[in-house]
């Protein structure tokens, strides 16, 4: 989480993949602190979440930058219609 928060700021990447379960830092944590930083606020990110009930993701679904929640095991054919679907 700490890395990527790092790398986030440096390299201002076009998109940022998410899953909510990391190590030291959980990913709701690194969206709240990518959400606080000038420099991340509007990357668009996606978040791979283990949980499969909808109810449960459909709050993340209402951050600001939050473009899309996959559940794990998303296939590669769907990850980049979501990618394709935010950076046209």
């Amino acid at each position: 989480g700490d890395d990527g928060l790092k790398a986030a700021e440096e390299l201002r990447p076009d998109l940022i993949l998410l899953d909510v379960m990391m190590p030291r830092v959980s990913g709701l944590e690194m969206l709240r602190r990518l959400q606080g930083n000038p420099l991340t606020a509007k990357i668009p990110v996606i978040i791979i979440t283990a949980v499969q009930l909808p109810a449960a993701q459909e709050p993340l679904k209402h951050e600001p930058n939050v473009r899309a929640v996959l559940s794990k095991m998303v296939g590669i054919e769907a990850l980049r219609a979501e990618v394709s679907r935010i950076m046209p």
